[in-house]
């Protein structure tokens, strides 16, 4: 289904929009015009199709409520904020030099394009993306596409915990 559904919310005459049947996108740009030091709040919600016959499509929950106490945001795992900021001065957006795809094993007939996501996650390393039509877990395997990737240079950080002691 896409396009608005045939069934409107029960006294509120609105249908609800299903969109455009595009495909699933996994990335999101606010473009905005968004404010640096502003707060904006976001949600990422599943819904289902409902059903022609007089149920409207329903979603998960999205809810940031405040703790009474604290005055603290509280937010549902489908919730988060974010308050954009300036880059510190001379910083360089990192780009992709090398775009060699090379198809090693199977057969294929798609196109891989790249797109940096969280250009401050970007690690300069070598990645192998393997792409699969059958998913395994600890325990069985099923027919899921899926896919991995997986960079070349192990990736540690250290910690230090120090424990105060009392003097006896």
């Amino acid at each position: 289904m896409k396009g608005y559904h045939p069934v409107p919310y029960q006294g509120r005459g609105v249908h609800y929009y299903l969109g455009d049947d595009a495909g699933l996108l996994h990335s999101f740009v606010d473009s905005n015009n968004v404010v640096n030091g502003q707060t904006y709040y976001y949600a990422v919600v599943a819904y289902d199709h409902g059903d022609s016959l007089g149920i409207p499509p329903t979603e998960t929950t999205k809810k940031v409520s405040v703790d009474p106490i604290t005055s603290e945001l509280i937010f549902d795992i489908n919730t988060a904020s974010a308050i954009p900021g300036p880059r510190a001065s001379g910083y360089s957006h990192p780009i992709i030099n090398n775009t060699d795809v090379q198809h090693t094993s199977g057969f294929g007939n798609g196109e891989v394009g790249f797109s940096i996501l969280s250009d401050l996650e970007i690690i300069d390393n070598k990645y192998t993306l393997t792409f699969n039509d059958t998913l395994y877990t600890d325990s069985s395997k099923s027919l899921a596409k899926n896919y991995s990737v997986v960079g070349e240079k192990v990736n540690s950080e250290s910690f230090y915990l120090y424990v105060q002691r009392t003097p006896t």
